[in-house]
């Protein structure tokens, strides 16, 4: 096998490595065609893998790669569509001395790894923290002809599936006072029928911003931004009679009618730091939520979207090791 080199770009004398390569391993002799992935824990976020033939260990001798492309630096997931891998990345520039560059949101041929095409935009990771302005973060989600991705820094794009053009588009910061967080911005786009559930974190009630898929044209916001604007995954569960918008941020979690934006509750849970990153997941009417710092919780959604039940409640603990110059092992 040819070995793979990882493309650098120098960067004020210092080289840095901003090419992965994104992979797709045989798990087999025979090639299988699965189900499209094509957003964020796979179709309607449910974290659900219905494929055969999974592995129970590797062989021996390691997978056998079909592809390999190289991309820039990143945190965004692949979203699998239609024939087609969707994933963004991140280029430096290299004449400033800042932290500027392009983001692109790349489509690559799924059995090829051909680059089919690129939509980029340049923005900028001044409001990052330094070791970590390398990249998008959140994963594209993909719809039909239409797949949307937001950077970093809240550059929201709706592109054509085939031609990579651009159809629509936002900018959190320009367009709604976002505060960027200091890892930035992760959430990625939730379509709901003909709406597009964005985590915008704008100022005043605008944290959460439902836009028409198509146009671009706000439909609804809610939720206030007094606070932090934290790291979660807007998700949608339907709980008997009712469908709710689940909204884990750094104060609580706050659940919202998708189609109009109202509040059916909310349930104080704070969040150190705006660490709202693990995706709320749901077994029956129970929603359960955890965090890095604060433990974890479990809420009983019931039939009744107006009403919740707190079932349990456990409290996280965080040990750490001091040594004697005072640094946090």
């Amino acid at each position: 096998m040819t070995p793979f080199t990882p493309a650098r770009l120098q960067s004020s004398g210092m080289t840095r490595v901003l090419i992965v390569s994104l992979m797709i391993g045989l798990l087999g002799i025979v090639d299988a065609v699965g189900e499209d992935w094509p957003e964020w824990r796979g179709k309607g976020r449910q974290g659900l893998w219905t494929e055969d033939g999974v592995l129970s260990q590797f062989p021996d001798d390691g997978l056998r790669f079909k592809w390999r492309t190289s991309i820039g630096a990143g945190y965004s997931g692949p979203a699998v569509a239609g024939g087609n891998v969707f994933v963004t990345d991140f280029l430096e520039a290299l004449d400033t001395h800042t932290i500027d560059g392009t983001e692109r949101l790349l489509c690559l041929d799924q059995n090829s790894g051909e680059i089919r095409w690129t939509h980029e935009w340049t923005t900028s990771y001044r409001m990052l923290m330094g070791s970590y302005a390398t990249g998008p973060r959140a994963t594209p989600t993909v719809d039909g002809d239409r797949v949307y991705a937001v950077g970093a820094a809240g550059v929201l794009r709706c592109v054509d599936v085939k031609s990579g053009s651009l159809i629509w588009g936002k900018d959190y910061i320009q367009d709604y006072r976002t505060s960027v967080p200091v890892w930035g911005i992760t959430s990625a786009p939730l379509v709901d029928g003909s709406r597009l559930i964005c985590v915008v974190g704008g100022e005043g009630m605008a944290r959460i911003i439902a836009f028409d898929k198509m146009t671009g044209k706000e439909i609804w916001r809610a939720l206030s931004s007094d606070w932090e604007m934290g790291y979660e995954q807007p998700v949608i569960f339907g709980t008997g009679v009712s469908r709710q918008l689940i909204i884990w941020h750094p104060k609580g979690v706050s659940s919202l009618n998708p189609e109009t934006g109202e509040v059916y509750w909310e349930e104080p849970f704070e969040v150190r730091s705006g660490l709202t990153v693990a995706t709320p997941v749901m077994n029956g009417s129970k929603l359960l939520v955890s965090q890095f710092y604060g433990g974890s919780m479990l809420l009983d959604l019931g039939v009744d979207p107006d009403r919740v039940e707190v079932v349990w409640r456990l409290e996280g603990r965080v040990s750490c090791q001091t040594t004697h110059e005072g640094s946090m092992l």
